[in-house]
């Protein structure tokens, strides 16, 4: 249980703080952007956590009450951090298409 709370409950905290930068509230938004923070937060997070253990193997066996608690925290100041990024990184980089008819010249 302590497991699913480590890597499910600091996203809504990138949540929550993505909802007031953007102040945009609907579900499919939200939905998609929890899945997005998952991600990232977890996958940072762990190899934050993880840099620790180098020398050793990690296994299932190595997840212990102590594990959960320091995991948690850097999970959490990771859930602080990553939407403020990533709403810098929106609003400075545009992506843009631009679709152009191919015609061929009468000569």
């Amino acid at each position: 249980m302590l497991e699913f709370i480590c890597y499910f409950t600091p996203s809504f905290i990138s949540l929550v703080i993505h909802n007031k930068l953007t102040k945009n509230d609907k579900i499919e938004n939200m939905v998609s952007y929890y899945g997005v923070y998952l991600a990232i937060n977890n996958f940072i997070s762990l190899v934050l956590k993880n840099i620790n253990h180098l020398s050793e193997k990690l296994g299932f066996e190595m997840i212990n009450v102590t594990y959960c608690y320091k995991y948690l925290l850097v999970a959490i100041a990771v859930s602080i951090v990553t939407p403020y990024i990533l709403y810098m990184i929106s609003k400075n980089i545009e992506v843009g298409i631009k679709a152009v008819k191919n015609e061929k010249k009468k000569s």
